[in-house]
């Protein structure tokens, strides 16, 4: 079945949420599609290299449409939900149904 959010788009019945944790940098667009994540521990960009893996921070590379985007952050964890007008920005008490890859 597929639903309209509330811009009026169709989507499915269910949200993907990837929430990062710990964020000391963040350099994304407002929308993304068909993204990857990944950890680099190496071509780390000279703007991050003050950063070690002694400080508890990890650098992500968010790949989206042939960009790049970077974030810097503790973890991530990415959660799948049927909220349909809720979420854990406004309660952090809300659990995902299914988790599909973390790295807290």
């Amino acid at each position: 079945m597929i639903y309209k959010d509330v811009d009026g788009h169709e989507s499915a019945p269910y949200n993907i949420d990837i929430e990062f944790s710990a964020v000391e940098y963040l350099d994304i667009p407002k929308s993304l599609s068909g993204i990857s994540i990944n950890e680099i521990k190496d071509r780390i960009p000279k703007k991050f290299s003050k950063y070690t893996s002694s400080s508890g921070l990890k650098i992500y590379e968010i790949k989206s449409n042939a960009k790049i985007y970077y974030i810097l952050a503790g973890g991530y964890r990415i959660g799948k939900n049927e909220w349909e007008l809720e979420d854990r920005i406004s309660n952090m008490e809300l659990e995902y149904d299914e988790i599909l890859a973390s790295s807290i």
